[in-house]
């Protein structure tokens, strides 16, 4: 049973509205992260595409096929034009992000890719062609990227920008509540 976290859920909620293409959460493990991604998204409509990254998605060429075999789940026809241009690139930014980015640009509907423990990634190649995607992403996409340490991004700019939402360790403590005793007369 999966405790609500409103507040923090309006945060998802309201990135995903104003077309925000990046909401970055970020914080160390066990602080609930992709709990908290996981109640939100069973709750929300539309499209979600749900990576679970591990350390072989470091390779480029990897990460770019899990990608797409992601939003395949949700979009088939999105895989399907894809996959050729996939296999091709050896998973080069240049050729697959400008792809990927047309092809979610043709969507009807509004998609988030969660990716999910993006610290396990340490190719400067995927890092560059996630932020190439982030900066060209359709108004349609918003990438939830879930990390235990921020990204080499240059999140500064993105800040500037208004094309980030961030929450960190402290957002996601919970705080205690204090209830009045009741019938407490005081003296």
């Amino acid at each position: 049973r999966l405790i609500a976290r409103s507040r923090l859920a309006h945060v998802l909620d309201d990135a995903v509205a104003a077309d925000v293409p990046l909401v970055l959460i970020s914080a160390p493990a066990g602080s609930g992260k992709s709990t908290l991604v996981a109640g939100w998204a069973d709750e929300r409509p539309g499209s979600v595409a749900w990576l679970q990254l591990e350390e072989s998605d470091a390779d480029a060429a990897r990460f770019w096929v899990s990608v797409v075999a992601a939003i395949g789940r949700t979009h088939p026809e999105v895989a399907e034009r894809l996959a050729p241009i996939m296999s091709g690139s050896q998973g080069a930014e240049q050729v697959v992000v400008p792809a990927l980015v047309n092809e979610l640009s043709t969507l009807g509907g509004r998609l988030v890719v969660v990716l999910d423990d993006y610290h396990l990634i340490d190719d400067p190649s995927v890092h560059r062609g996630v932020e190439r995607l982030i900066d060209l992403s359709p108004p349609n996409v918003t990438i939830v990227l879930i990390t235990r340490a921020d990204p080499p991004f240059r999140l500064g700019r993105m800040r500037v920008r208004d094309r980030v939402r961030e929450l960190r360790a402290a957002d996601l403590r919970f705080a205690p509540v204090v209830v009045p005793p009741t019938g407490f007369a005081g003296f």
